[in-house]
C-alpha cells in the first residue's frame, strides 16, 4: 500500500467508520479529535496495510488521516488536529514486561498490566519557538526531541547570529503530558514477581470515553504503542526505557466470561420457580445451612446480582435529578469457625469481576480508597496511587477481618454511598475516582466471640457511619447445641467423604456437595443478567414495599438497639434487594413476587429474629435483636413433619419416592428446598435410609 492509494484508503474509511467519522465532525475538536481504528479491520480490507501499520506505525497513521480528511470532509472544518489511532492488536503483538529486549525499539506493539500510578498532568513543549533579540524577525522554530535538555538554535534563520533568543510561547507547540506506572502481574512473571514500566501518554489520550486517564489508576490494560528510551541523567551511560502510548485497550475479567455457552441454560434455570434458592444452595453445597445462613446465602445472592443504578444527572435528555445507588453491601459479622471465609470465597468465585482481599493487608484507609503519594523513584513529583475500591469499580469487592485492620474504614463512606466516588485534591493532582463497587465483609465480634450478656450491636466494632452503609449485616454466633452440632459434624464428614471419593475414586455424582448451578454458569449468568437487565417495579410491587415498611418494619424495634435498623433506608434497601432477585429471574419487570422475596429477607434481618415458617418474630432469641445459628424448636419441627410423611406414606412399600415425600411436606406448609434438605440430613443421620435409588423410608 503507497500513498498514492489515498482513494483506497478513503474507501477503507467509507466502508468501516462512516458513522464514527460523521461523530467525529459533531464533536470536533472540543470533544474529540481522534479517530479510533481497530487493527482486524484493517486486516480484512487489506493484510499488507495492517502489516505495515505495525512496522512504521507513523507513516500509516499519517495516510489514514489524510484519507479522513480527504472522506466529504465540511467545507469549514479544519482537521489539522486530526490523530488516528490504532488499537485492538492481535495476541502474538502483546507481550510482557519481562519479554522485552534492548531490541524491541522498532515495531508497534501492546502490553499488558494494570495501571498503578499516574502523575500529575505536564505541560511537554514539543517544538519551540525562539525570538531573535537582535533582529526581532521571524522566530526559529526548534524541534524539541531530548525529554532532558531544551534544544536552543544554533543561529537565528533571519540574520544568522546566534542569539541572544528567548521562548515565544504563542508560536510554539505544548502538549499535556503524564506518565503512567504500569505493572505487569506478578503470576505471569518469570520470577513471581510483577514488573513495572513507565507509560508516556499525551494529547486526547489524557481524556478517553469521557474519563480523565487518571481515574483509570487501578484498571487492566494494553497500552499500544513504540519503545523509546531516556537518559538517566546528563553524561549517564544508562537510559530507561519506557512505552510512547500511541492507544489504549481498557478491559476486566469479565470479558473472559462466556455468556452465549451458558446462554441457554441461564434462561432454563432463571425460569423455574425456586431460582433464588437454588442460586443460593448452590454457593457452598457444602455448608450446614442454619437459619442465620438462611438468609445469609439469599443476601449473597442479592450482592452478587444487584440493583442497576438510577442517575438522572448523567441523563442529558432529562431534566430531573435523582440518584439511587444499585450496588449492595453487606457484611458477615460472626464467631470464629461460622464459615464466614468460606462464603465469601465462593461469593468471589462466583463474581464475574472482584477483589478479594483481607483487610489486616491494608495498612492504612489508604489501600481502600486513593490519595497521592510522594514517588521520587518512579517520577519527579507526586503520583496518584488507587485502593482497592477503585481497581474494582465496576464489580465487587471482598473485605476479610475487617476487624483486624488498622485502616481508617469510615474514609470509605463517600466512597460507598451516593454518587460513589472518592476525591483526590493533593499536590498538584485533582482526581474524582469512580467507586461503584459492591462491598462484603466479614468480620468477628468486638471481643472475639459473641457476649451473650450484652446486646450484639454493642459487639460489632464498627463505627456506625460505616454500619449504615450496609443493606445487610448477617450475625452468627456459634451456640453449642447437641441435635445442632451432630447434624453439622455429619455435614462436614459427608463432605469430607465425597470429596475423597472423587479426588482418589472417581466418583462423580454427589448428595451434600452437588450444585444446581456450578461456578462457571454463575459467573456467566451474573455478567448477564448485570449487563443486560434493568428491572422496573410495577405498582404492585411498590405498594406491598411501601405497606411492609410503614405498618410493619418500623414497629418492629427500637432503631437505636437493631442489628439492622428499620430506618429509611430500608425502603431504599428493599427495593435493591428486589431488583436484585428480579435480575436473577431475568425479568425487565420487579414484580411484587421480588417484593415479597425481599421483604423476607429483610424480616430476618431486621432484629434478626424472625421465623419464616411461623411469620412470627421470636424475641426470645436474643437480646436486642441478635439471632442464633439455630432454633431447635422450629428444626427439630421439620424433621418430625418429615418424619410423619414417611410413616404416613405407607412404609411397607418398601420405599417412598421422594417427590411424594416433598409434596407432601409442601401441603403441611414447609418450604419445599427445606423439606429436600431435611430429607438428606435424616438420611445422613441415619434415621432414614435409601432402599432404592429416589426413593426413601424409615430405619
Amino acid at each position: 500500500m503507497f500513498k498514492e492509494d489515498i482513494n483506497e484508503l478513503v474507501g477503507f474509511v467509507e466502508t468501516y467508520y462512516a458513522n464514527e467519522v460523521a461523530r467525529l465532525y459533531e464533536r470536533y475538536p472540543n470533544e474529540q479529535t481522534s479517530l479510533w481504528i481497530d487493527y482486524n479491520d484493517l486486516w480484512r480490507f487489506d493484510s499488507d496495510l495492517a502489516h505495515d501499520v505495525l512496522v512504521d506505525t507513523e507513516t500509516v497513521t499519517e495516510w489514514l488521516e489524510d484519507a479522513v480528511r480527504a472522506f466529504d470532509v465540511p467545507v469549514d472544518m479544519d482537521l489539522t488536529e486530526l490523530t488516528v489511532r490504532v488499537h485492538n492488536l492481535p495476541e502474538d503483538k502483546i507481550k510482557p514486561i519481562t519479554a522485552l529486549r534492548a531490541t524491541d525499539t522498532l515495531g508497534f506493539f501492546g502490553i499488558e498490566g494494570t495501571i498503578e500510578q499516574a502523575t500529575k498532568a505536564k505541560e511537554v513543549p514539543q517544538v519551540l519557538a525562539y525570538d531573535c533579540q537582535k533582529c526581532g524577525g521571524a522566530p526559529t522554530k526548534i524541534p524539541q526531541n531530548d525529554p532532558n535538555n531544551l534544544q536552543e538554535p544554533y543561529e537565528c534563520q533571519g540574520c544568522g547570529n546566534k542569539g541572544p533568543f528567548v521562548i515565544n510561547h504563542d508560536e510554539s507547540e505544548f502538549v499535556d503530558e503524564i506518565k503512567l506506572n504500569l505493572k505487569q502481574p506478578a503470576d505471569t512473571a518469570p520470577n513471581g514477581q510483577g514488573e513495572s514500566m513507565a507509560v508516556i501518554v499525551r494529547d486526547d489520550l489524557l481524556e478517553i470515553n469521557g474519563r480523565h486517564i487518571q481515574t483509570y489508576t487501578g484498571e487492566k490494560a494494553t497500552i499500544n504503542g513504540q519503545i523509546e528510551r531516556r537518559q538517566e541523567s546528563k553524561n549517564s551511560k544508562e537510559f530507561v526505557r519506557y512505552l510512547n502510548a500511541h492507544s489504549i485497550d481498557f478491559h476486566n475479567d469479565q470479558e473472559t466470561v462466556d455468556v452465549a455457552e451458558y446462554i441457554d441454560d441461564i434462561k432454563e434455570e432463571a425460569n423455574k420457580e425456586n431460582c433464588i434458592e437454588r442460586f443460593a444452595q448452590s454457593l457452598v453445597p457444602q455448608l450446614y445451612e442454619t437459619e442465620a445462613w438462611e438468609s445469609g446465602l439469599l443476601v449473597a445472592v442479592a450482592y452478587l446480582f444487584g440493583s442497576p443504578r438510577i442517575d438522572l444527572r448523567e441523563n442529558d435528555s432529562i431534566d430531573a435529578d435523582a440518584t439511587f445507588r444499585g450496588d449492595i453491601h453487606a457484611a458477615f459479622i460472626g464467631d470464629p469457625g461460622t464459615m464466614k471465609s468460606g462464603v465469601s470465597r465462593a461469593v468471589h468465585q462466583f463474581s464475574p469481576q472482584s477483589e478479594h482481599r483481607s483487610a489486616t493487608g491494608l495498612g492504612s484507609d489508604v489501600g481502600l480508597t486513593a490519595t497521592a503519594v510522594d514517588n521520587s523513584d518512579f517520577s519527579d513529583g507526586w503520583t496518584l496511587k488507587p485502593g482497592v475500591l477503585v481497581r474494582a469499580n465496576g464489580g465487587h469487592v471482598i473485605l476479610e477481618e475487617i476487624d483486624k485492620t488498622s485502616a481508617d474504614l469510615e474514609k470509605m463512606n463517600d466512597g460507598l454511598e451516593g454518587n460513589q466516588q472518592i476525591t483526590v485534591d493533593k499536590a498538584g493532582i485533582n482526581a474524582t475516582l469512580d467507586t461503584r463497587v459492591g462491598l462484603l465483609v466479614t468480620g468477628n465480634p468486638e471481643e472475639g466471640r459473641f457476649d451473650p450478656n450484652t446486646p450484639i450491636p454493642q459487639q460489632i466494632d464498627i463505627d456506625r457511619s460505616l454500619l449504615s452503609r450496609f443493606d445487610a449485616i448477617v450475625t452468627l454466633e456459634d451456640i453449642p447445641d447437641v441435635d445442632m452440632d451432630t447434624e453439622i459434624a455429619g455435614t462436614i464428614g459427608e463432605s469430607y467423604r465425597e470429596a475423597a471419593e472423587a479426588e482418589f475414586g472417581g466418583r462423580t455424582d454427589f448428595d451434600v456437595l452437588d450444585r444446581y448451578i456450578d461456578p462457571e454458569m454463575g459467573r456467566a449468568w451474573i455478567k448477564h443478567a448485570r449487563e443486560t437487565i434493568t428491572p422496573v417495579p410495577t405498582r404492585e410491587a411498590i405498594d406491598k414495599l411501601q405497606t411492609w415498611y410503614a405498618e410493619d418494619a418500623r414497629q418492629l424495634n427500637d432503631d437505636a438497639e437493631a442489628v439492622v435498623p428499620a430506618t429509611p433506608r430500608k425502603m431504599e434497601v428493599g427495593l435493591r434487594f428486589a431488583s436484585a432477585f428480579a435480575r436473577v429471574r431475568l425479568s425487565e419487570d420487579l414484580t411484587v413476587k421480588d417484593a415479597e422475596k425481599a421483604i423476607e429477607v429483610q424480616k430476618m434481618l431486621i432484629g434478626q429474629t424472625y421465623d419464616k415458617e411461623t411469620g412470627q418474630f421470636n424475641a426470645d432469641k436474643h437480646t436486642q435483636g441478635s439471632m442464633k445459628d439455630h432454633t431447635p424448636g422450629s428444626q427439630e419441627e421439620r424433621m418430625d413433619t418429615v418424619r410423619d410423611v414417611l410413616q404416613e406414606l405407607n412404609p411397607e412399600r418398601g420405599g417412598v419416592p421422594k417427590q411424594e415425600i416433598i409434596d407432601a411436606c409442601a401441603e403441611r406448609g414447609m418450604d419445599v428446598d427445606k423439606a429436600n434438605g431435611i430429607v438428606k440430613k435424616l438420611k445422613r443421620s441415619g434415621d432414614v435410609y435409601e432402599p432404592q435409588t429416589g426413593e426413601y423410608r424409615l430405619v
